[in-house]
C-alpha cells in the first residue's frame, strides 16, 4: 500500500496494488475508487481531502501516530480506546 498527498491540489491517493484498472466508480463528487478485474480495490482517490476532513486521517493533537492511537488502559471493565470505539 502507498498513501501519496499532494497538498497543492488537496489530492489524497491510496494505492493498494497495482493490478490493472478495470472500473472506476465516484461516490459523491469527490471519491473516486479505481477496480481490478477480480473486484478488489486498486485505488483510491480523494478529491479536497483536507478541506472535506479525510486528510490527515485522525487529529494528532500534537501527537505522533503512535500516541494519537495509543490505547487507554482499560479500568472500568468497558474496553474503550482513546476514540471511545469498542
Amino acid at each position: 500500500m502507498k498513501t501519496t498527498y499532494y497538498p497543492e491540489d488537496d489530492i489524497l491517493e491510496i494505492h493498494l496494488h497495482e493490478k490493472p484498472v478495470v472500473s472506476k466508480i465516484s461516490y459523491g463528487w469527490n471519491v473516486n475508487i479505481s477496480y481490478a478485474v477480480d473486484g478488489s480495490i486498486c485505488e483510491i482517490v480523494i478529491l479536497e481531502a483536507q478541506e472535506t476532513g479525510l486528510y490527515p486521517p485522525y487529529p494528532l493533537n500534537g501527537k505522533s501516530p503512535d500516541e494519537a492511537h495509543r490505547r487507554v488502559p482499560d479500568t472500568s471493565g468497558i474496553g474503550l480506546d482513546t476514540d471511545g470505539a469498542r
